[in-house]
């Protein structure tokens, strides 16, 4: 668990992260809209658990709002 934690930390702390500046704002970025594509994307190159927490923060990262909140989602009902 303790390697995994530290991996972990590594992608939730590093925002000059090669993967992360691929997907939010390269080439990766036109290929995702919702967190299940970029999700669908991301476990190719993590571990499962991860890529949905990885693919949860990149999501607000992107539009400012949590995937699935309800409330203030300017696309509608989370």
């Amino acid at each position: 668990m303790g390697e995994y934690r530290i991996f972990l930390d590594h992608y939730a702390r590093a925002d000059n992260n090669q993967l992360k500046q691929y997907w939010l704002h390269g080439e990766g970025a036109a290929k995702w809209a919702t967190w299940t594509q970029l999700y669908s994307h991301l476990k190719k190159h993590m571990a499962d658990e991860m890529a949905k927490r990885v693919a949860a923060q990149w999501f607000h990262d992107r539009y400012g709002y949590w995937p699935g909140q309800k409330g203030d989602n300017p696309t509608g009902p989370g």
